[in-house]
C-alpha cells in the first residue's frame, strides 16, 4: 500500500514521547509577574498540581494590577471590581479576572 508502512510485532514496545513545551515569555513583563507566570504554567500540567497552577495565576494576576495600578487599594476582588467600574477593565475582562481571582 502506498503511503502506509506495516509494523509487524517483533517484541519491541513503540512509544510516543513528546516533550515538554517551554513556558512562553511575554516581553517585557516585570520579573516577579513572569515568575508567577512560569510557576503556574509548570504546575499547570503537572499531575494533581492544579491548586497548586491556580494559586500562582492569582498570583500573577495580584502583581500585574499592583504593578499597572498601583493606586487600587484593598482585595484582590475590591481592585477588580474599582478597575471595572472605573472603566479600566472592560466587563469580559473583570469577568474573566474574578475567576482567576
Amino acid at each position: 500500500m502506498a503511503g502506509h508502512e506495516v509494523v509487524q510485532n517483533v517484541g519491541f514496545e513503540v512509544r510516543l514521547v513528546v516533550p515538554p513545551v517551554p513556558p512562553q515569555r511575554l516581553l517585557d513583563l516585570p520579573e516577579s509577574i513572569q515568575k508567577s507566570l512560569d510557576q503556574a504554567e509548570t504546575n499547570f500540567h503537572l499531575p494533581a498540581c492544579e491548586e497548586a497552577a491556580a494559586t500562582m495565576y492569582r498570583r500573577a494576576l495580584e502583581r500585574a494590577l499592583k504593578e499597572a495600578h498601583p493606586e487600587t487599594t484593598g482585595s484582590l476582588y475590591a481592585k477588580i471590581r474599582s478597575l471595572a467600574d472605573d472603566h479600566v477593565l472592560p466587563g469580559a475582562l473583570a469577568e474573566w479576572a474574578h475567576e482567576i481571582r
